[in-house]
């Protein structure tokens, strides 16, 4: 079980999501988590709604092992 935290959440803005595996889900909380099926390296991605679009706020390449699960903290 991977846990993704968004240190800049904030409960009047929109955030979503994209794990890098097909999925992406809206932010509701600024923590979120995510069991990845298989290992491999994935792209997570943090989006932020500004002026009726999704703006890239942070991005980052995780590494995920058999059996192995972590945290990750976006950095802005």
């Amino acid at each position: 079980y991977t846990r993704i935290s968004n240190l800049v959440f904030n409960t009047d803005k929109q955030y979503m999501i994209d794990y890098g595996n097909g999925i992406r889900h809206r932010m509701t909380s600024s923590v979120m988590g995510i069991r990845y099926n298989s290992p491999g390296f994935y792209l997570v991605q943090c989006y932020v709604m500004l002026d009726n679009n999704w703006q890239l706020l942070a991005a980052e390449t995780i590494t995920i092992r058999k059996g192995e699960g972590g945290e990750i903290q976006s950095l802005q």
